[in-house]
Protein backbone atom coordinates (compact mmCIF):
# COMPACT_ATOMS: atom_id res chain seq x y z
CA UNK A 1 0.00 0.00 0.00
CA UNK A 2 1.16 3.44 -0.54
CA UNK A 3 1.14 5.93 1.66
CA UNK A 4 -0.70 8.99 0.73
CA UNK A 5 1.53 11.97 -0.52
CA UNK A 6 0.02 15.19 1.61
CA UNK A 7 -1.78 12.74 4.75
CA UNK A 8 -2.72 16.22 6.84
CA UNK A 9 -6.09 16.91 5.06
CA UNK A 10 -8.55 15.26 7.83
CA UNK A 11 -6.08 16.44 10.61
CA UNK A 12 -5.95 20.31 9.14
CA UNK A 13 -10.06 20.31 8.79
CA UNK A 14 -10.47 18.92 12.54
CA UNK A 15 -7.80 21.80 13.68
CA UNK A 16 -9.59 24.23 11.65
CA UNK A 17 -13.21 23.10 13.48
CA UNK A 18 -11.57 24.56 16.64
CA UNK A 19 -10.60 28.25 15.40
CA UNK A 20 -14.29 29.36 14.41
CA UNK A 21 -15.90 31.97 16.17
CA UNK A 22 -20.07 32.40 15.78
CA UNK A 23 -19.09 35.16 14.19
CA UNK A 24 -17.13 33.10 11.46
CA UNK A 25 -20.39 31.21 10.87
CA UNK A 26 -22.37 33.84 10.54
CA UNK A 27 -20.36 35.78 8.06
CA UNK A 28 -19.90 32.13 5.79
CA UNK A 29 -15.80 32.02 6.47
CA UNK A 30 -16.02 28.73 7.78
CA UNK A 31 -17.47 27.20 4.45
CA UNK A 32 -15.04 29.41 2.93
CA UNK A 33 -11.99 28.04 5.10
CA UNK A 34 -12.85 24.60 4.59
CA UNK A 35 -13.00 24.80 0.91
CA UNK A 36 -9.51 26.63 0.50
CA UNK A 37 -7.86 23.90 3.05
CA UNK A 38 -8.98 21.21 0.76
CA UNK A 39 -8.55 23.60 -2.64
CA UNK A 40 -4.34 23.89 -1.48
CA UNK A 41 -4.80 19.73 -0.45
CA UNK A 42 -5.59 18.92 -3.50
CA UNK A 43 -3.58 21.51 -5.59
CA UNK A 44 -0.31 20.03 -3.48
CA UNK A 45 -0.92 16.87 -4.16
CA UNK A 46 -2.04 17.20 -7.69
CA UNK A 47 1.29 19.21 -8.61
CA UNK A 48 3.65 16.67 -6.60
CA UNK A 49 4.60 18.75 -3.80
CA UNK A 50 4.81 17.46 -0.46
CA UNK A 51 3.92 19.57 1.85
CA UNK A 52 3.95 19.39 5.85
CA UNK A 53 0.85 20.74 7.99
CA UNK A 54 0.10 24.02 7.66
CA UNK A 55 -0.06 25.89 10.35
CA UNK A 56 -4.18 27.72 11.02
CA UNK A 57 -4.39 30.50 12.62
CA UNK A 58 -7.84 33.07 13.34
CA UNK A 59 -6.13 36.74 13.55
CA UNK A 60 -8.18 39.28 14.93
CA UNK A 61 -6.57 41.99 12.65
CA UNK A 62 -7.56 46.08 13.33
CA UNK A 63 -9.22 45.39 9.99
CA UNK A 64 -11.20 42.22 10.34
CA UNK A 65 -10.68 38.68 10.81
CA UNK A 66 -8.13 36.32 8.81
CA UNK A 67 -8.45 32.23 9.06
CA UNK A 68 -4.96 31.30 7.64
CA UNK A 69 -3.23 28.34 6.37
CA UNK A 70 0.62 29.36 6.16
CA UNK A 71 3.71 27.42 5.54
CA UNK A 72 7.00 28.97 7.04
CA UNK A 73 10.66 28.42 7.24
CA UNK A 74 12.19 30.07 10.31
CA UNK A 75 15.17 29.86 8.95
CA UNK A 76 15.15 31.60 5.56
CA UNK A 77 11.77 33.40 6.69
CA UNK A 78 10.26 32.22 3.42
CA UNK A 79 6.27 31.73 4.21
CA UNK A 80 3.59 31.12 2.35
CA UNK A 81 -0.03 31.80 3.73
CA UNK A 82 -3.33 31.27 2.20
CA UNK A 83 -6.51 32.90 3.83
CA UNK A 84 -9.90 34.00 4.21
CA UNK A 85 -10.18 37.88 4.82
CA UNK A 86 -12.84 39.09 6.67
CA UNK A 87 -13.60 42.63 7.19
CA UNK A 88 -16.82 44.27 8.58
CA UNK A 89 -19.55 45.29 5.77
CA UNK A 90 -17.42 43.97 2.75
CA UNK A 91 -17.50 39.99 1.06
CA UNK A 92 -14.84 37.91 2.16
CA UNK A 93 -11.92 36.82 0.34
CA UNK A 94 -9.85 34.26 0.04
CA UNK A 95 -5.99 36.16 -0.48
CA UNK A 96 -2.73 34.64 -1.00
CA UNK A 97 0.83 36.05 0.42
CA UNK A 98 4.23 34.67 -0.68
CA UNK A 99 8.27 35.90 0.78
CA UNK A 100 10.76 34.53 -0.54
CA UNK A 101 14.28 36.33 -1.33
CA UNK A 102 13.96 37.32 -3.92
CA UNK A 103 10.00 37.05 -4.69
CA UNK A 104 7.27 38.63 -3.02
CA UNK A 105 3.53 38.89 -4.08
CA UNK A 106 0.22 38.78 -2.80
CA UNK A 107 -3.19 38.49 -4.90
CA UNK A 108 -6.93 38.68 -3.50
CA UNK A 109 -8.75 35.74 -4.83
CA UNK A 110 -5.87 33.96 -6.32
CA UNK A 111 -6.88 31.46 -9.32
CA UNK A 112 -5.46 27.72 -9.06
CA UNK A 113 -2.86 28.75 -11.19
CA UNK A 114 -1.74 31.42 -8.55
CA UNK A 115 -1.65 28.89 -5.74
CA UNK A 116 0.39 26.21 -7.98
CA UNK A 117 2.53 28.59 -8.71
CA UNK A 118 3.01 29.39 -4.93
CA UNK A 119 3.07 26.06 -4.03
CA UNK A 120 5.96 25.70 -6.20
CA UNK A 121 7.84 28.95 -5.29
CA UNK A 122 7.84 27.89 -2.14
CA UNK A 123 8.33 24.43 -2.18
CA UNK A 124 10.67 24.01 -4.96
CA UNK A 125 12.18 27.22 -5.86
CA UNK A 126 13.67 27.97 -2.43
CA UNK A 127 15.46 25.18 -2.58
CA UNK A 128 17.99 25.91 -5.51
CA UNK A 129 19.09 29.17 -3.36
CA UNK A 130 19.56 27.39 -0.32
CA UNK A 131 21.72 24.57 -0.99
Amino acid sequence: MIAPLNPWLELALSKASRLFEDSDRKAFAVQAFYELIKRAHRLATVSAHVTPLPRLERLQLDEGVLLSLEWLDPESGWFLMLGVRRKPHEKLRVVLEFDGNPKRYSTDNPTDDDITASLHDYFQAWKGTTL
